[in-house]
């Protein structure tokens, strides 16, 4: 969720920002997590070009993971692209939707 404090950049912080688990008329039980990622850069060029290497491997991603959770669909929802002036850091987020 945080950066460390001396970063190698590109940098990609997570976090979760909803779990929710449903059943189906059929008794399956589905869960629903929205992971947050951010790209960090010293230049927007860095944040970005992490940012589409991250959608390349999530988007529209179906499958088995290593543990076995099945992942039945991915999207993804894009946030405006940032500069951070405290930080001095160039940002971009996308928070992606994991249904299994």
């Amino acid at each position: 969720m945080r950066l460390p404090k001396s970063p190698v950049f590109p940098a990609v912080t997570v976090s979760r920002v909803v779990d929710t688990n449903d059943v189906t008329f059929e008794g399956v039980a589905i869960t629903d997590d929205h992971i947050e990622v951010n790209t960090w850069g010293n230049s927007y060029s860095d944040a970005d070009t992490a940012m589409q290497a991250i959608h390349a491997l999530f988007d529209n991603y179906q499958g088995a993971l290593s543990d076995g959770t099945r992942i039945l669909s991915t999207t993804s929802t894009t946030h405006p692209d940032m500069y951070e002036q405290d930080s001095e850091l160039f940002r971009c987020c996308c928070t992606f939707q994991f249904l299994h």
